[in-house]
This record gives C-alpha cells, sequence and structure tokens, in this order.
C-alpha cells in the first residue's frame, strides 16, 4: 500500500489544485447555502476538530462541480477538470476518520443537488470507491497521466520548492508501475477498478518516458526497463536551506543525495 500522508509527503500537488479548484466564494443564487446544508448531513461528525473542515471541502467539492457542468469546456479539457476535481476530493478527505463513507456520501449529494446534462466522458464511477486500497493506487497513476505538463514544470525548475517532494512521487508510481505482472493477471474485468489500475499503469511507462524525453532531466530518472529503477532524490541548496537551517551546509560540502529505496 502506498503512503497515506499525502498532504505532508506531496505538497506539489497543491500545484495541480490551483489549475482546477476555484478557492472564491460566488453569489451562486442560494446554491452555497443548498450545498452546505447537505454537507452538514453527509461528511461524519466522528471527529468533531474536523467536521468544519470536512463541511469546507464538501461544499467547495460541489461548487466546482457545478462550476464543470456550467461552464464551457472542449471535451479533453472537461474531462482533465473533471477526474482533478474528483482526485482532489480524495486528496483532501482521505486523512479523516470514516473518509470512505463522507466521500461516497459527498458523491451521492452531487448526483441529487447537480444537475449533469451529459456525461460528457463518465470521468466519475461509482465502483472507484469500492476498494480504497486500490483507489489510493488509481488516483496516484492517475494524477502523475493527467498532469505530466505541470509536473515536468516543476522538475525543470531544478530549485523549485516542490521538485524533492514530485520526485518521491514519482518513485511511489514506479513502485506501483513495477507490480505490473500482478495487473496483467488480474485485468479481465471492464467494469472493475483493478481493471482501470492496469490500463493506468500501461499508461503510466508511456508519461515516464516521455517525462524522460526532456534533456535537463533524463539523467534523474532511470528507464523503467532497470530491474530495480533507482530515482536520485536530490535536494536543491536552496531548498535545504529554507527546510533546514538549524544545519546549514558549510560552503566547501557539495549537495547531498538520499536514493529513496
Amino acid at each position: 500500500m502506498v503512503d497515506s500522508n499525502w498532504k505532508e509527503k506531496y505538497p506539489f500537488l497543491e500545484e495541480i489544485w490551483k489549475k482546477y479548484i476555484n478557492d472564491e466564494f460566488v453569489n451562486d443564487g442560494g446554491d452555497h447555502l443548498k450545498f452546505s446544508l447537505s454537507c452538514v448531513s453527509n461528511v461524519s461528525h466522528r471527529d468533531l476538530t474536523s467536521v468544519t473542515e470536512q463541511i469546507d471541502i464538501c461544499t467547495k467539492f460541489l461548487r466546482n462541480l457545478k462550476s464543470l457542468y456550467t461552464d464551457a469546456y472542449d471535451s479533453g479539457n472537461f474531462e482533465k477538470r473533471c477526474n482533478n476535481i474528483y482526485y482532489w476530493l480524495y486528496y483532501e478527505m482521505k486523512e479523516r476518520k470514516d473518509y470512505k463513507g463522507s466521500i461516497k456520501n459527498i458523491i451521492d449529494a452531487s448526483n441529487e443537488l447537480i444537475q449533469k446534462p451529459i456525461e460528457k466522458d463518465g470521468c466519475y464511477n461509482s465502483y472507484l470507491y469500492e476498494n480504497f486500497d486500490e483507489t489510493e493506487k488509481l488516483v496516484m497513476l492517475q494524477i502523475f497521466i493527467r498532469n505530466i505538463v505541470v509536473i515536468q514544470e516543476i522538475l525543470n525548475n531544478k530549485c523549485d520548492s516542490n521538485r524533492t517532494s514530485c520526485k518521491k512521487f514519482i518513485k511511489e508510481c514506479v513502485d506501483l508501475y513495477s507490480m505490473q505482472p500482478y495487473y496483467s493477471q488480474t485485468c479481465n474485468n471492464p467494469n472493475s477498478i483493478i481493471d482501470k489500475t492496469c490500463l493506468a499503469v500501461k499508461s503510466f511507462k508511456e508519461k515516464y518516458e516521455e517525462l524522460r524525453s526532456s534533456q535537463k532531466i533524463k539523467n534523474e530518472f532511470p528507464p523503467l526497463s532497470t530491474v530495480t529503477p533507482e530515482i536520485n532524490i536530490d535536494l536543491c541548496l536552496l531548498e535545504e536551506r529554507k527546510t533546514d537551517q538549524a544545519f546549514p551546509l558549510p560552503s566547501n560540502q557539495s549537495e547531498p543525495s538520499i536514493i529513496q529505496r
């Protein structure tokens, strides 16, 4: 199972959400109140310290989903935006108590409250949340596949503060790709989440090679044909100084490398 603490381990994902999630409150003709009341009923109240946060997440999800269906988008942008809205919901809710039930309830509420005249690409499938261990793998691979341009931009900037967490995320995806033999044996049900994960594993190879095509970063990412691919999780000197002021590097000391295995 992949590391579950995404918010702490992969802060670079916030750069992706900024492109698809609108945080601004707008006068929506009463929808905000309607969405808020629905969310009060559909999130878990077991952890009282986070109920307000969960209601805010739920309301923001419903607001962005409604905007998705009312704004004019071509099919390619619709699919990418739609998927990322659902991935964002999973990302925000997965650390909460009873998040599985809350996610399902929130999505059920969206089906009742938001008119979806055309399920253009069927970006949401109910079986996505039937097996949450598998959901985590699928969402992780799909975030990489569907946001390769943003990931390349981060990696091409050697001292981007998000670079290290981005590379750690890719390493997790490579580890999932190494499970390909297992998925190749189980991809036989087109309406199962395991089949979707299988397809994502196959698509990952193509996008990973696309990432490696950049001469700036090619040497940092070994080919997947390597028996045990090692991604060098290097820390930019500037980034290290920001995160570890207590232990500054001597001026004559070279930048360290961290091999994550």
